[in-house]
């Protein structure tokens, strides 16, 4: 068996430093500074933009430092904490410890797999804007290109637009509906 100071001597330092590893990139990542810790030890953390919402595995991995900061943290806290609490100081330390960092690095896991699945992309699909009127911001005349204001997916775009019959121009400020997307940015609009 361990001895009861080598313990507690392991406990805390698992819990002083792992509670300020974890603290530090906690903090860094809130005020996004964590790009300062870029390079080797990095390199370990998950590619959180290639990830899907309740990727847990992949979103947060043990090896990482905020995982391996937590585990230590937890395994030192609990460890220190069941030393002096329990009947059977070194066995039941030891279990509890590992038992507390496992569970704390799976339950930051799941947390910031749920902050990631509250991440909006921002990005707006024209194709949602067929079918939607819109009132014409600039001209489009004959065979040429105006723009028209019009909102898709709660957001109001101006995007450059052409009249479906070539040979009309349509002013500023006529309603018009869209026909079809050509592209990625320009619309096909007719007036309503």
């Amino acid at each position: 068996m361990l001895e009861f100071v080598n313990l507690h001597n392991l406990y805390l330092v698992c819990a002083v430093i792992g509670g300020a590893s974890f603290l530090l990139r906690t903090i860094l990542q809130f005020i996004g500074g964590d790009g300062l810790l870029e390079g080797g030890a990095d390199a370990l953390d998950a590619d959180i933009d290639s990830l899907e919402p309740g990727d847990t595995d992949a979103s947060f991995k043990f090896l990482s430092i905020q995982g391996a900061g937590a585990f230590a943290m937890m395994f030192g806290l609990v460890g220190l904490a069941m030393l002096y609490q329990s009947p059977f100081p070194e066995i039941a330390s030891i279990l509890a410890a590992l038992l507390a960092g496992f569970a704390s690095v799976w339950l930051i896991g799941h947390l910031f797999a749920f902050a990631y699945g509250l991440q909006s992309r921002g990005n707006v699909e024209l194709k949602n804007a067929v079918g939607r009127e819109g009132r014409v911001y600039l001209r489009i005349p004959p065979g040429g290109v105006g723009q028209v204001e019009l909102t898709v997916q709660g957001r109001l775009r101006v995007l450059d637009a052409r009249a479906i019959d070539q040979a009309t121009e349509i002013a500023s400020g006529t309603l018009v509906r869209v026909a079809s997307v050509v592209g990625e940015e320009q619309l096909i609009v007719k007036i309503v």
